[in-house]
């Protein structure tokens, strides 16, 4: 008897994925409607712009200004639910001048619109990652970034981290080729949220990488100046307001993170805010430190080594960020593609990235209601193997090549999508 070929294996597997995540989703809308679950982003960005326009700009980080406003368009839209108070929206006042175009028609159409937004950003990320790998295996990677859960999960959010995830694999790439003026532009474009581009920001600095700082620094004046223009001093000085409700330590939603204070506060639920601060502190510096160890030395952007150092520093953000949910593992996809690519995956890489990709999914999907927290942690932890597999890996590098940033065949890593 003929066997059946891996490959056909693998999308049976991923038709499985999909036909999960569809029985999934339905049953989310069902139970509570939409902008309880299904689109719970969208209804927050939604009220905070029509909040730009209320006649006082600041009030788009004053959520009791537009509280009334929220929780009509949840009594409208949602299931089986009771309306809450929305939250703050720690984005600059840009952001929420851009996005009034989706409050024009209704919230559901809106909402679609937004979605069909995103759902074009995910299809672009994909096409740009399958594109580093050979015609046969492009269908396989791009079935695997479709259905995996931080993907998923941001569309179901309604989250902009995709189109931010656009461009970092572009920043990425810019990078790769030289273009660092253009990386830096692409960069600026996460000051929409800026605690994802810091530690990428920093690197580009210690690297002296002048041209691409720059770039960033023209695209942040955009951002500033974008936002001075359509909202006013008072907005962007009350901008820090949005961040006072979630620079907490403990009672913000950490048990759906997948940083290290996450982790902390899981394995040792009463600790107090001070020695949980000193320890989360801790392991942010020792994730740095050992960043730094094996980037040292001179720029090699050009080499296949750049790609391991890249995701090397999105996943130390990831860990160390004090506000990090799971939808912010979707920047890793093109870098994290790159290393597959240029064959520097080892088996752990793999089996870590497919922990994070379709485990996490089947946690979610099979344990559906209740399950967000023990899928965070199944994240976290393939973050944090498949952070330490590259960091062994950039070791040897380092080791084997350390001008050209390659391995020699017999010690490279096992693990191939080629």
């Amino acid at each position: 008897m003929e066997r059946i070929p891996r490959s056909w294996l693998a999308y049976a597997g991923f038709v499985s994925l999909t036909l999960l995540w569809i029985h999934t989703v339905r049953g989310i809308y069902n139970d509570s409607g939409l902008f309880w679950w299904v689109g719970t982003d969208f209804g927050q960005y939604y009220a905070q712009a029509l909040a730009l326009w209320s006649g006082d700009p600041s009030n788009i980080y004053r959520p009791e200004s537009y509280s009334e406003l929220y929780q009509e368009l949840l009594s409208k839209y949602i299931i089986n639910q009771k309306p809450v108070p929305p939250t703050s929206v720690p984005y600059p006042p840009i952001f929420a001048w851009l996005f009034t175009p989706f409050t024009m028609p209704s919230p559901p159409v809106g909402f679609a619109l937004w979605e069909g937004v995103n759902i074009l950003a995910t299809l672009y990320l994909a096409w740009r990652a399958a594109g580093l790998f050979p015609v046969s295996r492009r269908p396989l990677v791009v079935l695997l970034i479709l259905t995996s859960y931080p993907v998923v999960d941001t569309l179901l959010l309604a989250q902009p981290q995709l189109l931010l995830a656009c461009a970092v694999g572009e920043c990425y790439l810019a990078l790769r080729t030289g273009q660092d003026l253009a990386a830096g532009l692409w960069l600026s474009c996460l000051l929409i949220k800026p605690q994802y581009g810091l530690l990428i920001g920093l690197f580009l600095i210690w690297k002296r990488r002048w041209h691409a700082v720059a770039g960033a620094a023209i695209g942040g004046l955009v951002v500033v100046g974008g936002s001075l223009l359509v909202a006013g001093w008072d907005a962007l000085l009350a901008y820090p307001l949005a961040l006072q409700e979630m620079a907490v330590f403990q009672g913000y939603w950490e048990q759906n993170m997948i940083n290290w204070r996450s982790l902390v506060l899981w394995a040792r639920p009463g600790v107090s805010t001070l020695k949980g601060m000193l320890l989360t502190q801790t392991l942010a510096v020792g994730t740095l430190a050992a960043v730094m160890v094996v980037c040292r030395g001179v720029w090699r952007g050009r080499t296949p080594f750049f790609s391991v150092q890249f995701t090397l520093v999105i996943i130390a953000t990831l860990l160390v960020m004090h506000h990090s949910l799971t939808y912010g593992v979707v920047m890793l996809i093109l870098p994290v593609a790159a290393v597959f690519s240029e064959k520097l995956a080892s088996a752990w890489t793999g089996w870590s990235v497919l922990l994070i990709a379709v485990l996490s999914t089947l946690a979610f999907t099979l344990l559906q209601a209740g399950s967000v927290p023990f899928t965070a942690r199944v994240i976290t932890f393939g973050l944090l193997s498949c952070f330490a597999s590259l960091l062994w890996t950039a070791w040897r590098v380092r080791r084997a090549d350390p001008v050209r940033g390659s391995l020699s065949r017999s010690d490279s890593p096992s693990f191939s999508l080629q």
